[in-house]
């Protein structure tokens, strides 16, 4: 196959930083927070990054082998990829690994093979930690990172955005082909009882419009892109504002809040496919302090199959309180929206987050499973199984006695851990 890139950055330097995303190539190199490393890296005069994915076991830039480089660096989004950092990692006992992105929030699991966590937002406390690398300075010393069972989340403002993203114009896909990611906020204020970003990443920020304007001028003269990814579209004030921005650029939401889907905005996109998260019931959704009605989401599918092909739906099973009803009222959504527009729903096992209000819920596995059966009854589905959601439960929530099981993928290696107390150490990390 073909593989051919803008974008990257390729240069020598006296110390070199294998950024691996521990996943395929398609997902990685669609990440943002991925590209925001891969940028401060290279952008500090002494360091060079190169990229490491699971189906290129060498570096994309020279080929290189891991053992060639002096710092080993993480970006982990999700937790069942810790089976393959704790993989790599176990390998390289002499070097230094670092870890960053959101599943840092409680690192105890992977405590035993990663030496420094980046938790919060990297913009300042990576270039910071490097400074210090290269000076012999204490890396424990910086704002941002933990290690040795201390630490604080950092935040920093919506300044910095990486302009060098190497895109593929090759024959290798990506999850968002030949396109620019440009996150125009971040944070949440709705403070969702079940969700990471509202509770950990901060305060809700948005970048300006100059800002905005300013990045994709000088990514078009960095790299080479046909459409502009907005990350974070469902926060911001001014999105109508930024899609003309982004004009002649085609403009991809990933997902939209369904509050936030207007005629206005339809027509400026004109999406194949919308995506929300109606996430349960409409009981539940007030619950989960997600105040949107089941009428409301109908008006708005109707909206959109005026302009789209097709609809992705996200819900989850397992939340605390949930009832038969609940499952029955899903499935009535699902039946009435599908009647409208071509439909694809996904059902997730809800997996607790840490510093979250669901925090110490429960995982059961039995009701879980029973969950998705009946779904499954009534309308097609696709998503992780009962099982996968326990291993990603207590990874998520789990303290350094997980560590050890991060040997085996199996369900049957896991199960012992059903019922198992679990410190939680992650509550020393301040938000």
């Amino acid at each position: 196959m073909h593989f051919l890139e803008y974008g990257v950055i390729k240069k020598k330097a006296e110390y070199r930083v294998a950024l691996v995303y521990p996943n395929v190539y398609k997902a990685g190199n669609s990440n943002l927070g991925f590209i925001f490393a891969y940028n401060l890296i290279n952008e500090k005069e002494n360091f060079e990054c190169e990229r490491f994915f699971t189906d290129f076991p060498r570096s994309i830039e020279t080929y290189s082998r891991l053992k060639d480089f002096d710092v080993i660096a993480f970006s982990c989004s999700f937790e069942m990829d810790y089976f393959t950092v704790y993989e790599i990692a176990h390998q390289f006992p002499e070097k230094i690994k670092i870890l960053g992105g959101r599943t840092s929030y409680n690192p105890f699991p992977l405590k035993e093979v990663i030496d420094y966590f980046f938790v919060g937002d990297a913009e300042e406390s990576l270039p910071e930690f490097l400074t210090k690398y290269e000076n012999g300075g204490d890396l424990s010393d910086v704002q941002g990172v933990f290690t040795a069972g201390k630490g604080k989340a950092r935040q920093s403002p919506l300044e910095y955005h990486p302009v060098y993203q190497p895109i593929q114009w090759g024959e290798y896909s990506e999850a968002f082909p030949r396109s620019f990611l440009l996150e125009i906020s971040r944070g949440c204020s709705r403070k969702c009882q079940f969700c990471l970003v509202s509770h950990c990443i901060g305060k809700k920020r948005e970048r300006s419009l100059d800002q905005i304007q300013s990045v994709i001028e000088k990514a078009e003269k960095r790299t080479k892109f046909e459409t502009i990814v907005l990350i974070g579209p469902d926060s911001h004030s001014r999105l109508t504002d930024i899609i003309e921005i982004c004009n002649p650029y085609r403009v991809s939401l990933p997902s939209l809040r369904v509050e936030h889907i207007s005629e206005e905005l339809l027509t400026a996109v004109r999406p194949e496919t919308v995506t929300i998260a109606p996430e349960t019931s409409e009981r539940q959704r007030f619950s989960l302090n997600k105040v949107i009605t089941d009428d409301d989401i109908i008006k708005k599918v109707s909206l959109v199959s005026k302009y789209a092909k097709r609809m992705k739906l996200y819900f989850m099973v397992g939340l605390p309180g949930e009832t038969e009803n609940d499952l029955k009222e899903m499935v009535n959504l699902v039946k009435s929206v599908s009647k409208i527009i071509r439909t694809k729903v996904t059902v997730s096992p809800f997996v607790p987050k840490p510093h979250t209000p669901y925090a110490n819920h429960q995982y059961n596995i039995q009701s879980v499973e029973r969950s998705l059966k009946f779904l499954k009854r009534y309308i097609r589905i696709s998503g992780p199984a009962a099982k996968q959601g326990f291993i990603q439960w207590v990874l998520s929530i789990g303290d350094e006695r997980v560590g050890e099981y991060l040997k085996n993928r199996k369900y049957s290696a896991w199960k012992k851990l059903e019922n198992t107390e679990f410190e939680r150490k992650w509550k020393l990390i301040e938000i």
